[in-house]
């Protein structure tokens, strides 16, 4: 059973929709989104949404901070960052719920999502924003193509893998999101780059120091090469509820942005996947947007029993309420030609 979610309203399309599915004529074949090959500039794109200042993309606003600093010194040898092969480590974090692998500024990355009691999400900006606390983690694997906010900043904090001493340093913040409290942004360059940003209330960096512990973790790879390799995975570096098995999902919930897909799906292989929304008369809508939203390399498995997340945020132009298609597409690594790899009737609520 597949069941689409908007606000309060259910819709469910069971066995009808698969039938449904296999009934189409073969679909019209979607270009390869653009952020595949060129810089991912989301601003002109959604220039319709309001975000606040602070938290679009990952272009924190630091110069507008006032100037009062902490310094923490933080212990911690990543020098492994160095040697891991970028690919396995790729594979394993898009198979990982906890992240969500994209390209940002035209680079590739893994942004940390939020986990909830049912599943796992990530806000447009990238960034938890909670009462008395804000944070946003990253691992970059690719250089940005374009400019970023933190790349020149003085107050941002920059060290590298050969240290084993980081030193971070605070200010306190006067953006109406986080105003008050005490922020700190640290780039660790070098092999895997580790970009993490924490605001809080208190002086103490719980977020800073649990997210340079955390990445530690990623030394087991090497060790588990093989296995991710050919299943595409290793299990025991997965949260509980990492693969869901037996069938695909898919929903499209209603959100303060506008849309969020959630999606279980196993394409089978290595490659990129993203959402193409079709209205009434399937013209395609809002295609550049919605592809740049919702790109991601998502894990995959031989057996086509498990599937695994695709999630993201889709901020949304106003218009009217309408009634269409929206169909997932993949493209394989090595491969020019999309696939669709599900489809389901949708009902895009008024904005």
């Amino acid at each position: 059973m597949r069941a689409l979610v908007l606000g309060l309203l259910v819709l469910t399309t069971p066995a009808l929709a698969k039938k449904r599915v296999k009934a189409d004529p073969a679909p019209e074949v979607p270009p390869i989104p653009a952020a595949l090959s060129l810089p991912a500039d989301r601003a002109p794109v959604y220039a319709h949404v309001d975000e606040a200042p602070a938290l679009l993309g990952s272009n924190l606003d630091l110069r507008s901070l006032a100037r009062t600093k902490l310094t923490w010194t933080i212990g911690m040898d990543l020098a492994f960052l160095e040697t891991l092969d970028h690919d396995l480590v790729i594979r394993q974090l898009a198979a990982d719920p906890r992240w969500r692998v994209a390209r940002e500024e035209g680079g590739l990355v893994a942004v940390r999502r939020q986990a909830d009691a049912q599943t796992w999400t990530m806000r447009w900006h990238g960034y938890d924003v909670q009462p008395g606390r804000c944070t946003r983690t990253a691992y970059t694997f690719e250089p940005r193509t374009r400019q970023w906010a933190w790349s020149e900043n003085d107050l941002v904090s920059f060290s590298s893998t050969d240290k084993s001493e980081h030193k971070v340093h605070g200010v306190r913040l006067t953006d109406d999101a986080c105003r008050g409290q005490m922020g700190t942004a640290l780039v660790v360059r070098g092999g895997i780059q580790l970009e993490v940003f924490e605001s809080g209330d208190t002086d103490d960096r719980p977020w800073t120091i649990g997210e340079l512990e955390g990445i530690t973790g990623l030394h087991e790879i090497p060790f588990s090469g093989k296995l991710i390799r050919e299943k595409g995975y290793s299990r025991r570096m997965l949260p509980e509820g990492a693969i869901r098995r037996d069938h695909s999902s898919f929903e499209l919930r209603a959100s303060p942005s506008g849309l969020e897909l959630e999606a279980w799906q196993n394409p089978g292989a290595a490659g990129w996947t993203w959402l193409r929304i079709l209205d009434e008369k399937l013209q395609v809508w809002e295609e550049a947007a919605v592809a740049t939203a919702t790109l991601e390399r998502i894990g995959h498995s031989p057996d086509a029993a498990e599937h695994f997340l695709m999630q993201a945020e889709i901020p949304l132009p106003a218009g009217p309420a309408f009634a269409g298609t929206a169909e997932i597409w993949f493209v394989p690594d090595g491969d020019k030609k999309p696939v669709r790899v599900d489809s389901a009737p949708i009902q895009i609520p008024a904005r």
